[in-house]
């Protein structure tokens, strides 16, 4: 939907494309499982396990574990976007196009 309001008012430059309002990787997560009939629970690590990444490698416990957050306002008001749906609507519509594609084969 953005990329067309973008063709459509012939506008140019960098625009991040994204909810209205941030969401967790967790929420993301647990939402695509929730979809898909999956149970919610992420896997864990021993608390040794984690202690032992944060102290050698932080960068990594980051990415991992952290979530990546973009903010999308500057986008949203500069273009007068709203985005049609929302993550939860557009992961439910993923599923059922993805089990329509998996069952015809």
């Amino acid at each position: 939907a953005l990329i067309d309001v973008l063709i459509e008012k012939k506008i140019s430059g960098i625009f991040i494309a994204g909810d209205e309002k941030p969401i967790s990787t967790t929420y993301l997560l647990q939402t695509i499982r929730q979809k898909m009939s999956r149970p919610l629970r992420l896997f864990g690590l021993p608390k040794f396990v984690l202690w032992i990444l944060k102290e050698a490698r932080p960068d990594l416990i980051k990415r991992l574990f952290y979530s990546f957050v973009t903010d999308t306002n500057k986008t949203n008001q500069k273009l007068k976007f709203k985005p049609p749906y929302t993550t939860a609507q557009g992961i439910e519509y993923m599923v059922k196009w993805y089990r329509h594609f998996s069952e015809s084969k």
